[in-house]
């Protein structure tokens, strides 16, 4: 089961986390989603030193904790989207309008990058039991082949999701999309 997924769109990047619990600050020391959140972080800004980077924290209480590891002018703003002069955003908010999707997906096409972490789930719960594909996120992600599901995973270890096979490659957009419609001049 997927719980996070990554794509690239336009000139940028996004991940897109299937929990919020990903961007609170109180989990990064668990096992070593720290290290996680740097790597999809260092991604999505394309490997530039985070020394250079803007991040933006929005909805998620990261703003010291990404100071502590050193990002250039990471600071929190609730409720709103600035895109000037930030390099990556990572937000837990799952409600935007649909001016605030254009923008966001203006930000990632240019060249930002952008890390959701959200639970379709509880958006459902929260919006009387709205129909999933309704979800702004998955609206906005859509185009670069990301979506919510209002399903969920629980942990493969203890308070941990681990890896121990290859994942198939049928869980690819392209792979799985070749497998059904095969390219001209395939068996």
């Amino acid at each position: 089961v997927a719980v996070a997924a990554a794509a690239s769109w336009g000139r940028g990047r996004v991940v897109a986390l299937g929990h919020s619990g990903y961007l609170d600050a109180g989990n990064l020391a668990q096992v070593d989603t720290a290290r996680f959140l740097e790597n999809a972080i260092a991604w999505c800004a394309r490997g530039r030193p985070k020394g250079e980077l803007h991040v933006l924290a929005v909805d998620a209480d990261l703003e010291g904790w990404l100071k502590a590891r050193g990002y250039t002018q990471a600071r929190g703003v609730r409720g709103s989207w600035p895109t000037d002069g930030v390099d990556v955003i990572l937000s837990t908010r799952s409600d935007m309008s649909p001016d605030e999707q254009a923008r966001l997906a203006a930000f990632v096409k240019s060249g930002g990058g952008l890390i959701l972490g959200q639970t379709g789930w509880g958006w459902r719960q929260l919006h009387g039991d709205a129909d999933i594909r309704t979800h702004p996120s998955s609206l906005l992600l859509r185009e670069a082949g990301i979506v919510w599901t209002d399903d969920f995973a629980s942990p493969t270890a203890a308070h941990a999701f681990t890896t121990t096979e290859v994942p198939s490659e049928l869980l690819r957009f392209d792979a799985a999309l070749d497998a059904l419609f095969p390219p001209h001049g395939g068996a």
